[in-house]
């Protein structure tokens, strides 16, 4: 094999395995962007875990705090600013600790949020690049490159889920300490209504959430694929007597 060769094979090679990481990221970061930007996730959790009791607020006010966070999670806005009624009287609703890692935690979504659009924008070239290099045998390279990044989401997604059921409290707290350089996480829930609002309850939630829905996503093109590429090869076993027979 020539060198220009086995360049163009190892450039291929890499291209198809960076796309096949980034089925995955792309699948679970839309789904957060979902979570994050959804107003009934926040009301059912709300509901789920009687937060107006928790913190006498009521539902439609804990809702205006609901959509403050949302808008500052989507915004270039650098601290959070929400205001609420409690008891007839405008309540802010964060205190300086919380704000602060409001600030964090924003910082992290739209990392998320980031890497959503670079891995969506890298399948599209992926895709167009095949389309140009196969011309019309492109089906089969992304059908492959599809099944093992759905493949790869699902066993991720697997061992994710082993180490929530099994023991959730460790695993979230082993998220903190790997996404934040400071202790501004630990809040207390009698005086803190970021966490009173949002229990571990409700992150678990959103993470079996998060997970269903992307597993499923990944099944589905994992499925696809799968059905394409055993089609393909039917038509073409198929094809392969009628042209010996010519």
């Amino acid at each position: 094999m020539a060198i220009t060769d086995r360049v163009s094979a190892v450039a291929r090679g890499l291209a198809t395995a960076a796309f096949i990481v980034a089925v995955p990221v792309f699948l679970i970061s839309t789904n957060l962007r979902y979570v994050v930007n959804a107003e009934s996730r926040y009301r059912d959790g709300f509901e789920t875990y009687q937060i107006p009791a928790v913190t006498g607020i009521t539902l439609d006010q804990l809702m205006v705090g609901a959509r403050g966070l949302i808008a500052y999670f989507n915004s270039d806005q650098e601290f959070v600013d929400v205001t609420v009624q409690r008891d007839g009287r405008p309540f802010a609703l964060f205190n300086p600790r919380e704000i602060l890692h409001l600030k964090d935690v924003k910082a992290l979504i739209q990392l998320m949020f980031r890497l959503n659009l670079a891995t969506g924008v890298y399948g599209a070239f992926y895709v167009l690049w095949l389309a140009v290099w196969y011309r019309n045998r492109f089906g089969r390279p992304l059908a492959w490159a599809l099944l093992g990044g759905g493949a790869l989401t699902i066993a991720l997604l697997l061992a994710v889920a082993v180490a929530a059921t099994s023991d959730f409290d460790s695993l979230f707290l082993q998220f903190h300490f790997l996404s934040f350089r400071n202790d501004l996480w630990q809040l207390d829930p009698r005086t803190d209504f970021l966490i009173a609002m949002y229990p571990e309850g409700f992150f678990f939630d959103a993470t079996v959430f998060l997970a269903l829905a992307s597993a499923l996503e990944a099944g589905a093109i994992g499925a696809l694929s799968a059905a394409y590429l055993v089609l393909g090869r039917r038509r073409r076993s198929v094809a392969r007597p009628l042209v010996a027979r010519r």
